[in-house]
């Protein structure tokens, strides 16, 4: 067996039933010069003899209040002053945030996450946490929770509604704009202490000003994928039919300004096995490819020079040898140079027999199976894939868990890859433009990828905080016109730009 990708195997190929080689936040600790104090041997709980309480330096980069943050021992004793520029008090000391304090670039999610000096508790915190912004400047008392990640010192602060652009729709931060939160002086800590002044975490969300439109009528849940066909100048959006009559094809075309030149329904409802989800599309030219997920079929379509689309093929019993000889739950395709790669796996329920990617070659209607060696892949993760001609070569990226994997397709080896922490479970989207960059969108945002070299990929862009779960691409010289909707959610689509 030959060996390949960084000198080891890292994929092998069954062809039927033989095998063929192929392959909290760090925040600046609010501490300023953190100036211990002497008072009662320095412990920031000591009564009675807390000196000066040192200095409290100069407020710290992370958090501010009406006059900074104090250091370590800028609390002092029970006894002693705040010192210069600290909290005072003995009650909880805000240590770090996300986003962090003085962020000029800030995410658009609407949750923010507070941390704090020791384990605080959401019940003590109603009514002591408000909130304003630069476009809405009356403070509002926001609603505050325990943090997903069961941080006992940890607070998540879903800001109001009154601050929340589009709520009607993916209820995202304004762009562009100013927030500010205050912890009030009188938010204690399990023992009744309290601070003196109030904490305040400020913070300015980048630029951002998409356009929207809503499809909901036709496709009210379960968006499953989104598609741009440049040969048509069609873009594609993927769902749950009304009353989930089954998975349906939406066909939209935009002028200039985003606003709906024609609408139609381009297929469907289909309904089947298993229930109407179909959670991933792709393109090549002349076709659309389904992933019925529950269904563990992929339906292939043919576009007309209208933009049509008519069902061309339906993939679902394989010829392999068992255990590759079904699709199961699966999740995603991309098509390349003739061959329609396939993933699935765990992630929709309990399967596990693809666990790899499926590669069919359309003409021949021949099936190969990348089984990656142990340990690359885990078959309790969904495998999510996207594909592109990169200097000449071709190539297939695979998401899964929280690794992409950029694989050449001539030799299957793994060239590159890149770790995005925790972002497996979201169903990614992957597409690669005409240049090469690789697109990486979630519910919980967008990235764009240099993907050159073996170092790993280097971050072009960052748009954190806006549900871009599925997402199209039309090109346009050097600018990316960027559409996405969120995973699983109404038929709503946000549209935006980006130049490089």
């Amino acid at each position: 067996m030959r060996e390949f990708g960084f000198g080891v195997a890292l994929f092998s190929v069954v062809l039927g039933c033989q095998s063929e080689s192929v392959i909290r936040l760090t925040a600046a600790s609010a501490s300023g010069s953190t100036a211990s104090g002497t008072g009662g041997g320095g412990g920031a709980m000591t009564a009675g003899q807390g000196g000066s309480g040192g200095s409290g330096g100069d407020g710290g980069a992370v958090v501010s209040s009406a006059t900074g943050l104090g250091g370590t021992g800028g609390a002092g004793g029970a006894g002693g002053a705040a010192g210069e520029g600290g909290a005072g008090g003995n009650g909880p000391k805000l240590v770090s945030s996300s986003p962090k304090h003085g962020d000029l670039q800030a995410p658009l999610g609407r949750f923010i996450s507070l941390y704090f000096d020791r384990p605080v508790s959401s019940a003590f915190a109603s009514g002591k946490i408000r909130a304003h912004s630069s476009k809405q400047p009356m403070d509002v008392f926001a609603q505050v929770l325990p943090c997903d990640d069961f941080d006992p010192a940890c607070l998540s602060v879903p800001l109001p509604k009154s601050l929340v652009d589009n709520q009607e729709f993916f209820a995202q931060l304004f762009g562009d704009t100013e927030y500010t939160l205050t912890v009030d002086k009188s938010f204690q800590d399990s023992d009744g202490n309290v601070n003196l002044v109030d904490q305040q975490l400020t913070f300015k969300t980048f630029g951002f000003n998409p356009k929207f439109h809503d499809d909901s009528t036709a496709v009210p849940y379960e968006v499953g994928g989104l598609e741009y066909a440049p040969e048509v100048k069609s873009l594609y959006l993927l769902g749950v039919a009304p009353n989930y009559t089954g998975h349906v094809i939406r066909r939209l075309e935009f002028d200039a300004n985003f606003n709906v030149a024609s609408a139609s329904t381009a297929a469907g409802p289909v309904a089947g096995g298993g229930g109407p989800y179909a959670y991933g599309m792709s393109h090549e030219t002349g076709k659309l490819h389904v992933a019925w997920t529950y269904a563990n079929t992929v339906r292939s379509y043919a576009l007309d020079p209208s933009g049509g689309l008519t069902l061309s093929d339906s993939f679902s019993q394989l010829p392999l040898a068992p255990p590759n000889h079904f699709l199961d739950q699966v999740v995603s395709t991309t098509a390349h140079q003739g061959k329609l790669y396939i993933g699935g796996g765990y992630y929709f329920g309990n399967g596990t027999e693809l666990s790899g990617v499926l590669a069919l070659e359309q003409n021949t209607k021949s099936f190969s199976v990348w089984k990656a060696k142990a340990g690359l892949f885990d078959k309790q993760g969904g495998v999510h894939l996207g594909s592109g001609t990169i200097a000449n070569d071709g190539f297939v990226f695979v998401a899964q868990k929280d690794t992409i994997f950029k694989i050449r397709v001539s030799d299957k080896v793994v060239v590159n890859q890149h770790v995005e922490p925790g972002n497996w479970f979201d169903a990614p989207q992957l597409r690669v433009d005409s240049t090469g960059r690789l697109w990486f969108g979630t519910n919980s945002g967008l990235t764009v990828y240099d993907t050159a070299g073996n170092a790993g990929f280097k971050k072009l862009v960052s748009l954190a905080g806006i549900p871009t779960g599925r997402i199209a691409l039309r090109e346009d010289g050097t600018k990316v016109h960027v559409y996405y909707a969120q995973f699983r959610g109404a038929g709503v689509i946000g549209a935006t730009s980006l130049s490089f």
